[in-house]
C-alpha cells in the first residue's frame, strides 16, 4: 500500500476498560495484544506517525507492548474521560500535518484497507469524518473539556455517505 505520510493517527488507549474487567489495550486477540494489532493495522495502512495515549496501568502496557515506533503520550487525567485523551492526542499531531485518524486500542478487527480507503477519501477532499479530522480542526478539538468530552467530535458532518465503504445487510 501506498504510504500515506500526510495522515497520522491517535490511538486511544487510556480507559479502565471496567465493564470489560480488564486492560482493553492487552486483551489477547489471535495470540496478540489488541493495541499491538490497532497499531499494526495503521501501519500497514501507510500511517507512519502514530501517537498512542495510555492511562490506566500505562507502565504495564509498556511493558507488555512495543511501542518504540509510536510517539507516546501519558494521560493522568484519563478518568477524566475520552476528551482528554482525545486533546492530549491533538496536542501531539504535527503543525504540518494534512490530517489525523483517531483509532481506539479495543478496535482490532478494523482492516488496513478500510483505514486507507478512509484516508484517501479525506485526502480526496470529503467531508471531515468522524475519526478523521484536518489540522484545520484542531484547535476546536485541543479545547475539550470534561463535561462536553468527545461528543462533539462525533458529531461532526454526514460522514457515512461520504466512504463508500461496504455495510453489512
Amino acid at each position: 500500500m501506498s504510504r500515506i505520510s500526510a495522515i497520522e493517527a491517535i490511538v486511544l488507549a487510556a480507559g479502565k476498560g471496567e465493564r470489560m474487567g480488564a486492560i482493553k489495550p492487552l486483551v489477547e486477540i489471535d495470540g496478540r495484544p489488541a493495541l499491538t494489532r490497532v497499531i499494526r493495522t495503521l501501519r500497514e495502512a501507510g500511517i507512519e506517525r502514530v501517537i498512542v495515549i495510555l492511562g490506566y496501568r500505562a507502565e504495564e502496557i509498556e511493558k507488555k507492548i512495543d511501542l518504540s515506533c509510536c510517539i507516546v503520550g501519558e494521560n493522568v487525567s484519563y478518568e477524566s474521560g475520552m476528551g482528554s485523551s482525545l486533546a492530549l492526542g491533538v496536542s501531539l499531531v504535527s503543525p504540518d500535518a494534512a490530517g489525523f485518524l483517531v483509532a481506539h486500542a479495543d478496535m482490532p478487527y478494523v482492516k488496513a484497507e478500510t483505514v486507507s480507503k478512509v484516508t484517501a477519501r479525506a485526502l480526496e477532499g470529503a467531508k471531515i469524518v468522524p475519526g478523521l479530522q484536518r489540522s484545520a480542526r484542531v484547535s476546536g478539538l485541543s479545547r475539550l473539556w470534561v463535561p462536553r468530552g468527545a461528543n462533539p467530535y462525533a458529531a461532526w458532518g454526514d460522514w457515512r455517505s461520504q466512504l463508500h465503504l461496504p455495510t453489512r445487510g
